[in-house]
């Protein structure tokens, strides 16, 4: 199955945004793309030849055609369909389930695995697509329609923040599909993966919202209805570090951060953070990042000092 990635971290140029219908006798035009483009349809269905190759596209059906497909027309049919054309920075490799599970998993990793409050984050903000998607659910079909309507309706708004907005809106629509896509697994260790990846990805995110609170065995288990050892297991093979490791990394992480831009004391950072006790906390910092809180903070704000 064909995959396009696209780097949400560079602007994704959407060049038309609207809304088709067909009726019978008028037939789709026959070109050669030269910009990439996605027809959502959401009335009746298309019947096309896409390199030779014929497709047909029923209502819920996403399909993604690439930069040089050549597509034709096969008969005439009464179908309404969203398009959009873009460009990107990404490319569409040929990939299976498998593959393409462990793409995102290992995407979504690495992203949770960034600092918060450094700029290596952005290198993984991208999305992975099949060229070919059915919505069977009717929530995301009422959302991605919705989302349709609303870039539709305002694409020729003529000003630089419409521009924005329309690309903005685009990429959460990407984001979303990425979702339907790895939801779309069918076998029954890719849905195991997949059910084992979410809830260590929610744990993460619990984490990283909640990392100064006291996050441990009991919370972990009340909150997610888990056996500890078994997930902290799954945590710790997916993102490298225990459930532990991975709270106080992002506790550290805020108290460099604490240092660096704030007058507050060891004292209060150590409460701040959740360390509570200033002398466990300056021990671990110092294991972790090499100087002590003070020695950090003399070199971070070496002329406030």
């Amino acid at each position: 199955m064909n995959c396009f990635e696209f780097d949400l971290n560079h602007t994704i140029k959407v060049s038309l945004f609207g809304l088709e219908h067909l009726v019978p006798p008028r037939v789709h035009i026959t070109r050669c793309t030269d910009i990439c483009i996605l027809y959502f349809v959401v009335e009746g269905e298309l019947r096309l030849s896409v390199n030779g190759r014929e497709i047909c596209l029923r209502q819920g059906d996403i399909y993604i055609f690439d930069r040089g497909d050549i597509q034709k027309p096969l008969e005439a049919t009464d179908t309404k369909y969203y398009y959009v054309h873009f460009e990107h920075t990404g490319q569409c490799t040929e990939m299976n389930q498998s593959q393409y599970f462990e793409r995102v998993r290992q995407k979504d990793v690495d992203f949770a695995k960034a600092n918060n409050h450094g700029t290596k984050g952005y290198d993984y903000l991208k999305v992975y697509i099949l060229q070919t998607i059915h919505i069977w659910d009717r929530d995301i079909l009422d959302y991605l329609l919705s989302r349709f309507e609303t870039c539709c309706s305002s694409f020729w708004g003529k000003s630089q923040e419409n521009r924005y907005h329309i690309s903005v809106c685009f990429a959460e629509i990407l984001q979303k599909l990425e979702n339907v896509c790895v939801n779309l697994s069918e076998t029954g260790q890719l849905r195991s993966n997949q059910l084992t990846y979410d809830t260590v990805r929610a744990i993460s995110d619990y984490i990283s919202k909640n990392f100064f609170a006291d996050i441990g065995r009991k919370q972990i288990e009340k909150t997610f209805l888990v056996n500890y050892d078994y997930t902290n297991r799954n945590f710790k093979q997916i993102m490298g570090q225990s459930i532990v490791r991975y709270r106080n990394m992002l506790r550290i992480d805020h108290a460099r951060l604490l240092l660096s831009t704030t007058e507050k004391s060891v004292t209060d950072i150590a409460e701040e953070t959740g360390f509570g006790d200033k002398y466990y906390f300056s021990r671990y910092f110092k294991k972790i990042v090499g100087v002590s809180p003070l020695d950090y903070k003399r070199k971070a704000q070496p002329n406030d000092l």
